[in-house]
C-alpha cells in the first residue's frame, strides 16, 4: 500500500513541475456578479453555470456562461487555455441538461500554452426555451498528458 502511495505522490510531483509557476488561479480573485458586468437577463439572454473539474486549465469566462438568442438559436462560447509549458492536456465538456444542446468540440487535446474555443448551441429546430435550460450546468474535465504523446495520432483516434 505504501508503494502505491509513494508512486502517486511521485506522479503528482512530476505533474506539478509541468505547471507554469506564474499561473494565476482564478478562484483566488474576487468574483463579480453578472449585474456588475453589465449582463441583464431578459428574453434574449440567460446565464448558466460552468464547473471546472481541473486545476490544469484556465476557463474564460470562469464560472458562468451568457447565452444569447440569435435568430431563434441560443448560443454561447468559452475558451479553454492550457497554461502548462511542457505538456498537452486532454479535455471533455458535458452538460447536466436533458436538452439536446450541441457542444463543439466536446472533447479533444490542447497543446502546451495553446487554447481552444468551445461553442454551445441550442438550435432553433429543438425549440429553445430559457426556462428549460436555466438550471443546466456545463462541466469541463481535463487531464495533463505526457509531453511525449503524439497529439495528431490521438486526434485521429477521436474521429
Amino acid at each position: 500500500m505504501n508503494a502505491l502511495k509513494d508512486e502517486m505522490v511521485k506522479m503528482v510531483d512530476e505533474q506539478k513541475k509541468m505547471i507554469d509557476p506564474n499561473h494565476k488561479d482564478d478562484d483566488s480573485e474576487e468574483e463579480n456578479s453578472s449585474e456588475e458586468e453589465g449582463h441583464q437577463a431578459n428574453q434574449f439572454t440567460f446565464i448558466s453555470a460552468i464547473d471546472v473539474g481541473s486545476h490544469f486549465i484556465e476557463i474564460n469566462p470562469s464560472n458562468e456562461l451568457l447565452f444569447q438568442n440569435l435568430e431563434g438559436n441560443m448560443l454561447t462560447q468559452f475558451t479553454i487555455t492550457n497554461p502548462c509549458k511542457a505538456c498537452p492536456i486532454a479535455f471533455f465538456v458535458h452538460t447536466s441538461s436533458p436538452i439536446p444542446v450541441k457542444i463543439f468540440p466536446n472533447c479533444g487535446f490542447i497543446p502546451a500554452e495553446f487554447q481552444q474555443v468551445i461553442r454551445i448551441a441550442w438550435q432553433r429546430e429543438n425549440q429553445p426555451n430559457v426556462d428549460r435550460l436555466e438550471n443546466s450546468m456545463f462541466f469541463v474535465k481535463s487531464l495533463p498528458l505526457s509531453p511525449e504523446m503524439n497529439l495528431d495520432e490521438l486526434n485521429q483516434n477521436l474521429s
